[in-house]
């Protein structure tokens, strides 16, 4: 089972290859410090619309 996320994205082009991404993730789920610690890992995967990374 995964967390539930909420996604917020704010991007901004810099130059013609170049953007700027602000990310904001929020739990979406009650967190409880017993069984998820002080923190959560996760992995940002950003691609292209080529699924080029």
């Amino acid at each position: 089972m995964f967390p539930k996320l909420e996604l917020s994205a704010h991007i901004q082009p810099i130059t013609r290859s170049t953007l700027k991404v602000e990310l904001t993730i929020q739990p979406d789920f009650h967190w409880d410090e017993r069984v998820h610690g002080n923190s959560q890992a996760f992995w940002i995967i950003v691609e292209d619309v080529d699924s080029e990374v």
